[in-house]
């Protein structure tokens, strides 16, 4: 009987899978704002602008 997939198993997961393709991973609880490595002011706070990083591509026909 095999095991049921559960949020868990798909979040180990995708974070191997990121993890393996060279993204850090932070635990959620480390960079609360009552965490150890705090990141964030409140829980309200959804994007790390610290962490942010955006990269334009320049792609034929695009203009933005």
């Amino acid at each position: 009987m095999s095991k049921p997939i559960t949020e868990n198993i798909i979040e180990e997961s995708a974070i191997e899978i990121l993890q393996s393709q060279g993204w850090e991973y932070a635990n959620g609880k480390e960079i609360s704002p009552e965490g150890l490595f705090c990141e964030r002011e409140n829980y309200s706070q959804i994007v790390l602008v610290s962490r942010l990083y955006i990269r334009r591509h320049n792609h034929s026909g695009f203009r933005g």
